[in-house]
């Protein structure tokens, strides 16, 4: 059955996974877990530390954080700060972020210590920095730390008054020899493919994803958008074939997401004792994507 119910804006949705599903894992990665009652504290607050800072509805901000929790915390933050979300693969480097953040003038921008040259070269008027080694030692005086935005209260609150058909995001998908194409996405044009396409993958309420990087649109729209609609758990793994397969040895996915080159390389390299075998324990879809 086609869930109309659930296309609703991503904050009304959060709101109301978090009470139906509160201690539940919404979100892991090889650091951190986080449930959904604490994603939507987490992410009120971020929200609330924006529109503190001078964000304004519609502004634009970019996140260059990867495969991990604070990516998904951020991305919804700064929809319930009434922004447009940008999220850039770290793997399309510095040069694509520097023409990203020229073409689109962010706001802000989320990042990570490890990323000194985003630092250095391309300072938003609010720039967000998660420390790689879990210090503050290594942050800019100027920048603001993550974890302070997601654990302290703010002085302002979240708007969550984005408009479902409002422009919330814009996203970048790689092209060889060309800068990224980049397509402006809805809260309705996101939530549609989850409800009509990926439902019958949330049946049992125990998904598990590997999925391509947050910053595809599919895996935007399948794994933060569908989880968090839908329920379930994702695994937000990184792109080294070895951590890929050890995840696949390990719980029992229903899902396994990947693009090609990793994919490749997972089924001809990494475990011994057959990566490829391992690629099919799970058990409803193998997917690949350019």
């Amino acid at each position: 059955m086609f869930r109309t119910r659930l296309l609703r804006p991503v904050p009304m949705l959060l709101t109301q996974r978090a009470l139906q599903s509160g201690p539940a894992i919404a979100f892991e990665d090889r650091l951190r877990t986080v449930d959904y009652r604490t994603l939507e504290a987490r992410t009120a607050r971020m929200a609330g530390h924006l529109v503190a800072a001078g964000l304004r509805a519609g502004d634009c901000v970019v996140i260059y954080l990867g495969n991990r929790v604070e990516s998904v915390e951020t991305t919804i933050a700064v929809t319930r700060a009434g922004c447009v979300g940008i999220p850039v693969s770290p793997n399309l480097g510095d040069d694509v972020l520097h023409w990203l953040i020229q073409q689109n003038r962010p706001a802000a921008l989320f990042t990570t210590s490890r990323s000194e040259g985003a630092l250095q070269a391309q300072r938003a008027p609010v720039t967000v920095v998660l420390p790689e080694d879990g210090s503050t030692t290594s942050i800019p005086g100027w920048c603001l730390h993550f974890e302070e935005l997601a654990s302290t209260g703010p002085t302002a609150l979240p708007r969550d008054d984005f408009g479902i058909d409002d422009p919330a995001w814009i996203l970048y998908a790689p092209r060889p020899g060309a800068h990224p194409t980049g397509v402006v996405a809805t809260q309705r044009s996101s939530v549609w493919p989850v409800l009509s396409c990926y439902q019958r993958m949330f049946a049992g309420g125990g998904l598990h994803l590997l999925p391509v990087p947050l910053s595809y649109s599919y895996a935007h729209i399948l794994c933060i958008l569908g989880v968090i609609a839908l329920g379930g758990s994702a695994r937000l793994a990184g792109f080294v074939p070895d951590e890929v397969l050890e995840q696949v040895g390990g719980p029992d996915y229903t899902l396994l997401a990947g693009v090609r080159p990793p994919g490749r390389v997972c089924l001809t390299a990494g475990l011994a004792g057959g990566p490829a075998e391992l690629l099919r324990q799970a058990p409803l879809l193998n997917l690949l994507v350019p």
